[in-house]
């Protein structure tokens, strides 16, 4: 368990790694800022066929299709639904959805796309009444469950959210901040961490919780040709932090 924890660490954070260092890279991180709150879509519904108009960088089948008011919600990728994909012109697509007849109000039709989908969702209907951080919390809350974890406290507090997990052997701490739009992650273990910070545009990384994420990030700070725009803090053992520092493109 604890090493499909590490897998996973690395897999989440190679990505996490290379979209920071783009964004710093371009002074552009309106890709990193798509965790920021998720993105929903409404469809214009003709002859029970929902019509989408999407950006062509929306990965529509992570998205969460609500229709009929609930009756049908779930990831796109799970509803076997007849679809078509179709170019819109100026980086945009047209997807057209079959509804089932089975579906009474069609009325509104939405597809919600938010990239911590990826990881799991709750299966309850998509809603920010409290937090987007509580919401965070409740995404990693099912992943850590699914995966064998005990998820033993759950703390709601204004813009934080928290989550004590355990395993046989160890003893993590999951905290989202953020009310209408998240602000930042962080996993830790004992003194060491593993964060993003969205707001202020900065990357911890740790020599514990992801070896080989550190190993790839000090391999990057030598060659020194992919860190365009970053400030990069190694005087903390076991730690490396990655700070985005220049301009933003407007």
């Amino acid at each position: 368990m604890e090493h499909n924890l590490t897998d996973t660490l690395e897999k989440w954070g190679f990505i996490g790694l290379g979209v920071f260092t783009s964004c710093c890279y371009t002074n552009d991180f309106a890709p990193l800022d798509l965790l920021r709150f998720p993105q929903t879509f409404s469809a214009r519904v003709e002859n029970r066929i929902a019509i989408f108009n999407l950006p062509n960088w929306l990965p529509h089948d992570q998205g969460i299709l609500n229709a009929g008011a609930g009756q049908l919600y779930s990831k796109l990728r799970d509803l076997p639904l007849p679809k078509q994909v179709k170019p819109a012109g100026d980086n945009q697509k047209t997807l057209a959805l079959q509804l089932p007849e089975t579906l009474v109000d069609i009325r509104e039709v939405t597809l919600t796309y938010w990239p911590l989908f990826r990881f799991a969702h709750t299966g309850k209907p998509f809603s920010i009444e409290g937090s987007t951080a509580a919401f965070a919390c409740r995404i990693i809350d099912y992943a850590a469950r699914r995966a064998g974890f005990n998820v033993s406290k759950i703390e709601n507090a204004g813009e934080h959210s928290e989550l004590q997990i355990e395993s046989a052997a160890n003893q993590y701490h999951f905290k989202a901040d953020g009310v209408n739009d998240l602000r930042k992650l962080s996993l830790h273990t004992g003194e060491h961490i593993l964060a993003l910070d969205i707001e202020t545009r900065s990357l911890k990384l740790s020599d514990v919780l992801t070896p080989n994420l550190v190993a790839a990030a000090r391999t990057m700070l030598r060659e020194g040709n992919s860190l365009k725009n970053c400030v990069i803090d190694t005087s903390r053992v076991g730690e490396l932090s990655i700070r985005h520092q220049g301009v933003l493109r407007v």
